[in-house]
Order: C-alpha cells, then sequence, then structure tokens
C-alpha cells in the first residue's frame, strides 16, 4: 500500500519533529517550491525561532504566521534543513506574500546567490 504525500506548499508554516539535534520539534517555514515539492517525500524548510538576530538572515513574521509560542517569530534563513514530508506534523499558517518575499532575499543572500 502506497502512503499518500503530505501536501505541504511554500510559504506554509508546519510543526516538523526530527530537526537535527538538539532541537526535536520546531515550527518550520516550506521554501521548496510547489511544482517540484509535489512528487518529492522530502522539503526544504527554514527554521523559525523566537530569538532576533541580523535583519540581513531573520524575517520577522506576523500573526497570520499561526505561531503563538513567542511575542515575536523570526525565520531564521541560516537554518535550513531538507525534511521528509513525513516529520510535518501539523500546519499552523503561512507567511503572507511580504514575509515570503523577504524570506526568499535573505535565503538566496545566505547562500550567495542574490547578485
Amino acid at each position: 500500500m502506497v502512503t499518500p504525500r503530505l501536501d505541504a506548499t511554500r510559504g506554509e508554516v508546519w510543526v516538523c519533529a526530527r530537526i537535527p539535534r538538539p532541537i526535536s520539534i520546531h515550527p518550520v517555514v516550506v521554501l521548496t517550491s510547489n511544482r517540484i515539492a509535489r512528487p518529492l517525500s522530502a522539503v526544504t524548510v527554514a527554521l523559525i525561532t523566537g530569538t532576533t538576530g541580523p535583519e540581513e538572515t531573520r524575517v520577522a513574521l506576523g500573526p497570520g504566521s499561526g505561531l503563538t509560542k513567542y511575542d515575536e517569530s523570526y525565520v531564521d534563513c541560516t537554518s535550513l534543513h531538507t525534511m521528509d514530508k513525513s516529520s510535518l506534523r501539523r500546519r499552523m499558517g503561512r507567511l503572507d506574500i511580504r514575509e515570503l518575499a523577504s524570506v526568499e532575499r535573505a535565503a538566496r543572500r545566505v547562500l550567495g546567490l542574490d547578485g
């Protein structure tokens, strides 16, 4: 029997299990494009944290992201991981278009793809 693959889409915030130690469960944002992610068993995600950092690599999130643990949450674009879709446990929300564009810019900067 084939298990159906989870339909996580770009820009969604998910609770994710099995992030490399010492973190075991943490919120993440999906970065893999939908067209590419659909047939794959894994997606690339960025860790979300409650800790501020450099604006070049951390993107502040608004209330629409579904995060409530911290007063403010940030996408840490230096903490990118490829995770099996089965590690995604629960959809929490979605980044708005401006937040996702800021995450894309920061990830390109971190990876040296911005110029």
